[in-house]
């Protein structure tokens, strides 16, 4: 059985299909579509279904940007439960008993009316699905767009501050710091040492040019000079190759 999330009616759902014939089998219901699904995740037995939301609420007459992990019973459809995270979430995976959540930084606006990120604000969390939110760290400085798991059980995290760090769990205060040559949007590893690096040059912030474009159904992303895959061998730090995807 495949899936794929599909937004149907307003609603996000995860239509699943007969890997074979490609009929629909069942759906399960994630969201309203007012807020955007960023990722999702299931565990190794194919029972639960984590999905990571950026969830905007109105507070005090103004729109704020919340983040949320609902966590569903992936046979039956039926959401679990949902943990409220303060700033919206950017990826997430299952490790081990536990799912792994980055979230998006706070931004000010400088002078100029760019955004700069606040400090302390873009995390790395781990989840229990029995007892909450428990330990998170704060050591990248921007938005935290990506994380996975490594072959060797480590973990790597990517960011839009142009480092991926590599530490053993989260409670690590000692990390191996990757420094890319653009901002991090992306990580897969090979079974070995290899781990690839999905870099931009623009930080890709949402601004009011994209949103225009979404409306006009012109979204679609095409490649840009500064698009570039880097290979690192994680296990020594060394940057092994660079080059633009075809």
């Amino acid at each position: 059985m495949v899936g794929c999330a599909l937004m149907e009616g307003g609603v996000y759902r995860l239509s699943m299909h007969d890997r074979t014939s490609g009929r629909r089998l069942k759906h399960v219901e994630l969201g309203p579509g007012q807020d955007w699904l960023h990722a999702m995740a299931v565990d190794r037995a194919g029972e639960r279904l984590a999905v990571g939301f950026r969830n905007l609420r109105k507070e005090q007459g103004r729109l704020k940007a919340r983040g949320s992990v609902v966590i569903f019973h992936l046979p039956t459809g039926r959401q679990m439960r949902s943990f409220p995270v303060s700033t919206p979430v950017r990826d997430l995976i299952f490790k081990d008993a536990a799912v792994y959540f980055t979230t998006e930084a706070q931004y000010i606006r400088r002078g100029n009316g760019g955004l700069k990120p606040r400090p302390g604000t873009a995390q790395v969390c781990e989840l229990s699905v029995s007892r909450g939110i428990g330990h998170c760290v704060a050591d990248h400085a921007d938005t935290v767009s990506s994380v996975l798991a490594l072959p060797d059980g480590q973990l790597a995290t990517g960011s839009w501050d142009r480092t991926v760090r590599v530490r053993r769990s989260l409670s690590d205060t000692k990390s191996v710091v990757l420094r890319t040559r653009g901002h991090v949007n992306a990580l897969a590893a090979d079974l070995g040492h290899v781990l690839a690096v999905a870099t931009s040059h623009e930080v890709p912030h949402r601004n009011r040019k994209v949103v225009l474009r979404e409306q006009r159904n012109e979204h679609r992303r095409t490649r840009s000079a500064g698009d570039t895959v880097e290979l690192w061998d994680f296990k020594m730090g060394v940057r092994m190759s660079s080059g633009q995807p075809h």
